[in-house]
């Protein structure tokens, strides 16, 4: 049953997509495949704990990485246009800079869960998924967010939330079509 509230928070996402039915068949039958799996490894439920973290891990960098193929606008450079309208060359390259680096700390993330999962104690693991991550999130905005201030000093800089508005208006705006 711990594949309920990833397969929730895709459903969720994909309802939101034009292709919601087939996201979420897909949804369906991914969901049935991991249950019928996981029937097996009644002594090893942390296996299941581990694939919920790799593929939210895997699902950030993917959602920041699919917007860096070529047609496509990086992710981040779309934030800062919801927020600021139109951006200069300059920051519109950086943001470019900036999905690069989200879409590389997730991957990282998840290698570096593998590998602890795989040669280190559950305890050492469970530290690093359940504490230092969300811990190296904030660090990784905290960081990203200097950076920016330091590379920018005269261009008007956005609050944390006002990101998260944006972000929340470019779902509704996407839903809407």
């Amino acid at each position: 049953w711990l594949w309920i509230p990833l397969a929730l928070a895709g459903g969720a996402i994909a309802w939101r997509t034009r292709w919601r039915w087939m996201v979420a068949l897909g949804l369906v039958g991914i969901s049935g495949l991991v249950w019928q799996w996981s029937a097996g490894l009644g002594t090893h439920p942390g296996i299941l704990y581990m694939i919920q973290y790799l593929a939210f891990q895997f699902g950030l960098g993917l959602l920041f990485g699919w917007s860096l193929l070529r047609g496509r606008e990086p992710l981040v450079t779309r934030l800062a246009r919801m927020v600021h309208g139109q951006v200069p060359p300059e920051i519109e390259r950086y943001t470019r800079h900036v999905t690069m680096a989200w879409t590389t700390f997730f991957a990282i993330l998840a290698c570096m869960a593998s590998a602890l999962y795989l040669w280190a104690s559950t305890g050492t693991w469970s530290v690093f998924v359940n504490l230092a991550t969300p811990v190296l999130i904030g660090l990784m905005f905290a960081v990203e967010y200097a950076v920016r201030r330091l590379r920018f000093p005269n261009f008007r800089h956005s609050s944390f939330m006002t990101g998260i508005q944006a972000f929340r208006r470019g779902f509704d705006e996407n839903e809407r079509r």
